[in-house]
């Protein structure tokens, strides 16, 4: 399936139900734990 989301929140909303719920929790982890100065954003139509 091709996204065509321009922000991480928009791309999970387009997932379906199942693996929203997977990358939702993911996104939850990552966000706690990323290094300062490191953003989250789309590329190549995937959360990067």
């Amino acid at each position: 399936m091709k996204y065509t989301a321009t922000s991480p929140d928009d791309y999970v909303s387009q997932l379906p139900e199942d693996r929203a719920i997977v990358i939702s929790k993911l996104r939850s982890l990552i966000q706690e734990n990323i290094p300062v100065g490191f953003t989250e954003e789309m590329s190549y139509a995937m959360i990067g």
